[in-house]
């Protein structure tokens, strides 16, 4: 009799808690989408930053339409940065109605990270990277003024720092000051790039009450990884390729060859300092030399070696790693000695890494590389 009454017991248990799962009215609150779509029109102008992109100094209006997903703790990262929105965006402009620049369109990927927030508004700054499409480009013969890029295809920033208003449950507007920015890293030349400075306004409807965030009901006050944070130590080692379309100067195309390594000290959560180095060959530097007039007598010289100081940015398996470095060999000295990486870098797996590397000198955009590494973290 006991043990029917436990069995029944356990049954009935059971079958509370399996009601409560599925019909709990807290689950909604935990699991909404989060999702707003948003709309902004913006006014800006086309920065002459070189004095070959003067001709095309002109006042243009633009539009974007995002869908933006709000994040509320599912992840650690999510509250360390302070619950960042992540979202698409499609951009579009007339550039002015120019002849020569034809019309710009990009869709690209962000996270808008808060900076200041109260209970009404928030200060944030957004960072976007995706695929851009210009509808001319330079031609020797058809549109020898267009200067500023060679190729459809390009890579598109954007970076935005806004300013939103809660407007009740489901509204919010928003005004910003917005850099766009077009070029395709070297992939073809000519290639100043566009630079759209502007100002923004919005308006962001939410499909459904806001999620509260989650903070650290789900999380531990100390985490085991506390104890071995100042005492880590990774290790990364990997290998990309670039391409370089240099008809319109060279009439001919060349591929860049590169590997690198990293020694990162992790310092908290969000942040890794460290050292690297890189070797580079780049099959276009030979002719850059013979331009020149500068002798060389085997493609070894040509090879690019070259010391750097390293930061990485991260958040959850996605990175940013931020290079800022000094040659220490090769020929070709033309864009000078001190170079830049930028690189957007995804964790397959615990070890393995692929990452998509922009470099540059000074700002001038030197290729985009393409590679895979492998990665080893020890504590000491």
């Amino acid at each position: 009799m006991v043990l029917f009454l436990l069995s029944e017991g356990k049954s009935t248990l059971a079958e509370t808690y399996k009601y409560k799962k599925h019909h709990s009215p807290y689950k909604h609150k935990l699991y909404r989408s989060n999702l707003l779509i948003e709309g902004k029109i913006s006014y800006g102008f086309i920065a002459a930053h070189h004095i070959g992109m003067e001709i095309y100094n002109s006042h243009l209006p633009s539009i974007e339409f995002s869908l933006i997903k709000e994040t509320y703790g599912q992840n650690f990262w999510e509250q360390m940065f302070n619950y960042p929105s992540i979202g698409v965006t499609l951009w579009h402009s007339g550039l002015g109605s120019s002849s020569i620049l034809g019309t710009a369109t990009t869709l690209f990927p962000h996270i808008n990270f808060p900076l200041i927030q109260t209970q009404n508004t928030t200060f944030s700054f957004r960072l976007g990277a995706g695929i851009g499409y210009l509808s001319k480009t330079f031609h020797r013969l058809e549109n020898y003024k267009h200067l500023a890029i060679g190729s459809h295809l390009n890579f598109a920033g954007n970076l935005t720092l806004e300013l939103k208003f809660k407007a009740g449950n489901y509204w919010v507007v928003s005004t910003s000051a917005v850099l766009q920015h077009f070029s395709n890293g070297a992939f073809k030349l000519p290639n100043y790039g566009l630079n759209i400075p502007g100002i923004a306004l919005g308006a962001a409807y939410r499909l459904d009450k806001k999620n509260t965030p989650i903070e650290r009901r789900l999380y531990s006050p100390t985490k085991p990884f506390d104890f071995n944070v100042h005492r880590m130590i990774e290790f990364n080692v990997g290998g990309m390729i670039g391409f370089k379309n240099m008809a319109a100067i060279f009439g001919d195309r060349y591929y860049v060859y590169s590997i690198f390594g990293n020694a990162f000290k992790r310092v908290s959560y969000k942040s890794k300092f460290g050292i690297g180095f890189d070797v580079s060959y780049d099959g276009s530097d030979a002719l850059i030399l013979d331009r020149d007039n500068i002798q060389f007598d085997k493609k070894t010289q040509l090879i690019k070696s070259g010391f750097n100081l390293a930061y990485e940015l991260t958040m959850g398996r996605l990175s940013f790693d931020f290079n800022y470095g000094f040659y220490l060999g090769g020929l070709d000295r033309s864009d000078g000695t001190v170079y830049h990486k930028v690189s957007l870098r995804y964790d397959v797996t615990n070890n393995i890494f692929a990452n998509i590397t922009l470099k540059t000198h000074w700002g001038s955009a030197d290729f985009i590389g393409w590679g895979l590494g492998y990665q080893i973290k020890t504590n000491y």
